[in-house]
């Protein structure tokens, strides 16, 4: 994936972004979708597909089919903790201190963790968007300062304090910005993890998505279907190419 700058019409600076295959592996069309009825705030995704080798360890290195957020910072809005955008370096931004935006874009902290103040607004950046996903937290294990896990509320955990974890998983701040004690670790919660993956044998067809309402307006709603291209077990009902319906946010 690449983010390309559009100024007045003119493309400017290119930013790689994550691949989605470890190898040269065809991919999907992309289906790109804004929900501002989406939990948690308004919120665009990016979809799409690699037919094999896909990098997110929920995929088995076989065909995977991902979202990645890439919901654009807008000026003189309200933004509320937990909120996330992408940034110009195609960085995660997420809301730790409530309140409204300024009127033109801030220069981005780049360091990850590292703040961003630009109206009444606090930013922290979760780091460069990604298809891998972060190894989980491990018991007694020595973490230095700086690395991150995926928790188990789905949430980006950054080690601020260097040292050892303990015997048992802490009960993890859900709250962007909150710290979490874990006997010598000190995490910092950098927000819910931008990216989720799904398998998906072969890769996909064209992603379609049905809507955008709440999710307590219609059951099932605010999904996306597609079918895979190769055979895989589908549900109860046997194998082959499956259609497949699952959230947008989550790929569930």
């Amino acid at each position: 994936m690449y983010q390309v700058a559009i100024h007045a019409g003119t493309l400017g600076t290119v930013n790689a972004g994550p691949a989605l295959s470890s190898s040269n592996a065809p991919c999907s069309p992309v289906t790109d979708i804004f929900n501002p009825n989406s939990a948690g705030g308004a919120t665009e995704w990016i979809f799409a597909s690699t037919e094999a080798n896909g990098v997110s360890s929920g995929c088995g290195a076989g065909g995977c089919v991902m979202n990645f957020k890439d919901t654009p910072w807008l000026a003189s809005t309200a933004y509320v903790v937990g909120q996330e955008v992408v940034d110009s370096n195609f960085d995660i931004q997420v809301v730790d201190i409530a309140g409204v935006s300024g009127s033109s874009a801030p220069f981005w902290s780049e360091t990850l963790g590292g703040p961003t103040s630009e109206g009444t607004v606090q930013w922290l950046n979760q780091g460069k968007v990604s298809a891998v996903t972060p190894a989980a937290w491990i018991a007694a294990h020595s973490y230095p300062h700086g690395a991150v896990i995926l928790d188990s509320n789905h949430n980006i955990q950054l080690v601020t304090t260097a040292g050892t974890s303990g015997g048992s998983a802490p009960t993890w701040s859900t709250t962007a910005g909150a710290s979490t004690q874990d006997s010598t670790v000190t995490w910092t919660n950098l927000g819910v993890i931008a990216t989720s993956a799904l398998a998906a044998a072969g890769g996909t067809s064209g992603i379609i998505i049905d809507n955008t309402v709440g999710s307590g307006t219609l059951a099932g709603a605010s999904q996306m279907y597609f079918s895979t291209l190769a055979n895989q077990t589908c549900g109860t009902t046997g194998s082959g190419g499956c259609a497949v319906q699952a959230s947008q946010s989550e790929l569930q």
